[in-house]
């Protein structure tokens, strides 16, 4: 450094190199040494500079708010130092309850974390409880104190983190309905301790609801927040008329009946209790159901029935929430529906029962219906005893001047409407094929000749006379109907609800099949009975009903019938014998199974 003439003063211009490391302030030193002053009385009064480089740069700590599902074992949450700092800094942290509790939610922690010089970030692991209890989402806090930085310029600026505990488990609802003739008591929420009995069986001209029911299947603390379904039916016969939300359900309530279609859409509504339906079936809605002006369920003369029509109650679109917004899984598929039936007293079908009802009957009274050829005398038996007698007209007076405009109660018999249908039933747990071959008449006479043939010995004289009147058709009776009876009418399935059916022209031999039990027979699996329903037994169960034998639990009477399958009768039944017999006289075949030839026993 050179002074000119003059000159007092001079500098020293020395780089700095900025860096974003934290540290202390730093000094270096300037020295003046070797003074040339050409003579000049020129000292060094002070020979040493300290320069101090001041650190402007600071470094802050954060923690960051995080979510972590229940079943996820821990949750990690994560400090960071947004700058490098050349020292050991240290901080503390402990957590602490807001909705989420300490140990039932998470297992408390607290400690110190250290940040070596360089080191950016460092991690605190919280244990999480996985219960199996359904649960709104819960928060516990992580706070962040005592910061240690040996002066460097080290702050917090976050210095807490809010850790959410998401439920993992998904919900399960049943949404069904059930079929009532009075609206189902319940609480003031709607809830009740049981579903109600469905009512399977509905008279034309009545009215009655379709309750909509909500029950929770899983395990929750969260109550129903609100539902929303579909409901469609058969409108050809009934006609939905209004909708009722149930008592729980206040808020944003909405659907549409449209009857011409047969659907009642968009059924919705909130509720604002926090634990509805938690432990109780809850009522969403229940819709009111009326004879229509338009809707008609006719008797059928052709074929002597009254029913059942399927009212074809479907549920779709269900959809459940919950308080607390876990997911829910909704099945909509247990409904057991219902079937409608013929109202037999309006004998002309124009939905009053009046003066030209009561001309009709007593054109038939004392008629025997089995032996008549009037297509009403079956209907206008309406205790169906196989009479027209003062009984019916004392039920026909009773129920006079009843009309479906202004319903009220048609008083029918007791056994309405079983006796008026003996119904033989497909068994629906085995799958029908795509395609069956129908059964031509002459086969079906030939069958049903070989039965009465078969049968009759065995029988007093007045059922070999029923006998002798008895009929038999082929129709398409549609649904899972076998066979079924009616005055003195078989009545027989086209094509065997779809199962087909097995010809037998020899069944008095049995060798199609295996003995499983005194009154179930199986078919061998190559022969040709394994794939089809044996008319001969839906024959021989038909003949029994018009012999004044009702269902039973096992044989030949069961009201349901698989492929593959021959049903034989009980000895219990007991026929009207004309002289006492042994059972073999009857039916040759039980000796061949107590002889154990030919079948054999698995």
């Amino acid at each position: 450094m050179t002074f000119d003439s003059g000159e007092q003063s001079k500098t020293i211009a020395v780089s700095l190199v900025n860096t974003e490391l934290v540290e202390l302030d730093e000094t270096f030193l300037i020295n003046l040494y070797n003074i040339q002053a050409n003579q000049a009385d020129i000292l060094l009064a002070d020979d040493q500079a300290v320069v101090t480089i001041r650190d402007e740069d600071q470094a802050q700590i954060s923690v960051e708010d995080i979510s972590v599902n229940e079943n996820a074992g821990t949750a990690v949450i994560t400090v960071s130092l947004n700058a490098p700092v050349d020292a050991p800094i240290s901080v503390d942290y402990s957590t602490s309850d807001q909705t989420a509790n300490n140990p039932a939610d998470y297992h408390s922690a607290s400690g110190t974390l250290i940040f070596n010089p360089g080191i950016l970030s460092q991690t605190i692991t919280v244990s999480i409880v996985d219960s199996d209890y359904f649960e709104v989402n819960e928060t516990f806090q992580v706070d962040l104190s005592n910061v240690q930085d040996l002066d460097r310029n080290v702050t917090l600026s976050d210095d807490q983190a809010v850790v959410t505990i998401q439920d993992k488990e998904i919900g399960a609802a049943d949404i069904h309905f059930r079929v009532v003739n009075q609206p189902t008591s319940t609480s003031l929420t709607g809830e009740a301790d049981s579903i109600p009995v469905n009512q399977s069986i509905i008279s034309e001209w009545s009215m009655y609801w379709v309750e909509i029911w909500v029950e929770l299947t899983s395990r929750i603390e969260q109550g129903i927040f609100s539902a929303q379904v579909d409901l469609s039916y058969n409108s050809e016969f009934t006609s939905a008329a209004e909708i009722e939300l149930g008592a729980g359900f206040t808020q944003n309530q909405a659907g549409i009946i449209n009857d011409p279609n047969g659907t009642v859409t968009g059924i919705t509504a909130e509720s604002t209790s926090a634990d509805l339906g938690t432990d109780r079936p809850l009522l969403f809605a229940r819709i009111r159901f009326a004879p229509g002006s338009e809707d008609q369920v006719f008797l059928d003369t052709e074929s002597q029935i009254i029913g059942p029509y399927d009212l074809n109650f479907e549920l779709s679109n269900a959809q459940v929430s919950l308080t607390g917004n876990t997911p829910v899984t909704v099945n909509a598929g247990l409904s057991p529906g219902a079937s409608i039936y013929a109202n037999p007293f309006d004998l002309n079908d124009d939905d009053v029962i009046n003066y030209r009802d009561l001309i009709r009957f007593v054109g038939l009274f004392n008629t025997v219906p089995s032996q008549s050829d009037s297509d009403e005398a079956w209907f206008a038996d309406f205790n169906q005893d196989d009479r027209i007698n003062y009984r019916d007209l004392i039920a026909l007076i009773g129920n006079y001047g009843k009309s479906k405009p202004a319903p009220s109660p048609v008083n029918y018999s007791q056994n309405y409407p079983d006796a008026w249908n003996h119904l033989l039933l497909a068994n629906t747990l085995i799958t029908a094929p795509v395609t069956a071959d129908s059964v031509s008449q002459p086969n079906v006479v030939s069958t049903f000749d070989s039965a009465v043939s078969l049968t009759s010995p065995a029988l007093s004289s007045e059922q070999q006379e029923t006998l002798k009147h008895i009929d038999i058709q082929v129709l398409d009776l549609g649904g899972d109907i076998l066979g079924r009876a009616a005055g003195s009418t078989i009545y027989i399935d086209v094509n065997a609800a779809g199962y087909g059916w097995f010809v037998d022209s020899t069944p008095a031999d049995y060798s199609e099949y295996y003995w499983s039990s005194e009154l179930t027979l199986i078919a061998l699996p190559d022969s040709d009975a394994a794939d089809g329903i044996d008319l001969w037994t839906v024959i021989q169960h038909e003949l029994g009903h018009l012999l004044d034998y009702e269902h039973s639990e096992t044989g030949l009477m069961q009201e349901t019938l698989a492929p593959g399958i021959r049903k034989l009768p009980e000895w219990e039944l007991n026929y009207e014998y004309e002289d006492a017999i042994d059972p073999e006289t009857i039916d040759p075949y039980f000796s061949t199974i107590q002889d154990g030839n030919n079948l054999l026993p698995f």
